[in-house]
């Protein structure tokens, strides 16, 4: 069977997201204990987020015979600074990357003046080629939606869209805390040079896709142990809130 897995990293404890990325990459992280349970051989990933960007929920794929809560089980036992929290199974014709829409949201803790109208800019679509770091990849995107509220200590940005390319919500973010002129259309400018914001406030919120409920296997009784082994978390008690509400959303439902 397919099996989606989706699960939450801390990834300042990571030395990237990508297989070979480092010694200690959050993919080989969890293919190697895939393959040494041999529950399975390969994984597929939706989202592989920059080195130092967190997930709440962020999804991979694999193919196995093992049930679920086994598989969830195993890798939340072996893989600290990881939280596998829900599943959902899948066909075998399904890509995890061709989802509905991506939620990532950034915290600011001190946004300049103008910072709202400065990131409503770049909502729609648009060639994002000045604000991203170019790879072969497609540069115009869309991004559906903006959202920001200001919270105790600052602001988050919250971006919806179903796709997005390398740097380039750093870099809207970088732009617009730079205060630019609020009457200059960005896109209209030729950068010298990209303002590329931290990667450490930007966290991989959500991943949603068509048709595909997913089931929480996190308990109460569990949450206690995820916390020990997490504990030194940059996130800390905000990255738990916001994981376990999600969590919790889902079961009542």
């Amino acid at each position: 069977m397919n099996l989606l897995i989706k699960f939450a990293y801390d990834g300042t404890k990571f030395s990237g997201y990508q297989r070979g990325n480092g010694s200690n990459s959050i993919e080989g992280a969890i293919l190697s204990v895939l393959e040494e349970t041999r529950i399975a051989g390969d994984i597929k990933s939706a989202a592989r987020t920059d080195r130092n960007v967190s997930a709440l929920g962020n999804v991979i794929m694999i193919t196995t015979n093992e049930r679920p809560d086994k598989v969830l089980g195993i890798l939340n036992s072996k893989i600290s600074e990881m939280v596998f929290h829900s599943y959902a199974l899948v066909n075998e014709t399904f890509n995890p990357r061709h989802c509905v829409q991506k939620k990532y949201s950034y915290f600011v803790s001190a946004p300049p003046e103008n910072f709202e109208k400065e990131l409503q800019k770049f909502a729609g679509r648009h060639d994002f080629r000045q604000f991203c770091r170019k790879d072969q990849r497609n540069s115009i995107r869309t991004i559906d939606r903006i959202d920001y509220t200001e919270e105790s200590g600052g602001a988050k940005v919250v971006f919806y869209g179903k796709s997005f390319v390398w740097q380039q919500l750093r870099s809207i973010i970088g732009y617009a805390l730079a205060n630019p002129d609020p009457d200059t259309d960005p896109f209209s400018l030729k950068l010298k040079r990209r303002m590329v914001a931290p990667a450490e406030p930007l966290v991989l919120e959500d991943i949603v896709y068509e048709g595909v409920k997913f089931m929480p296997l996190v308990s109460a009784s569990k949450q206690a142990a995820i916390r020990e082994k997490m504990i030194s978390s940059v996130l800390c008690e905000r990255f738990y809130a916001e994981l376990f509400t999600r969590v919790y959303d889902l079961d009542e439902r």
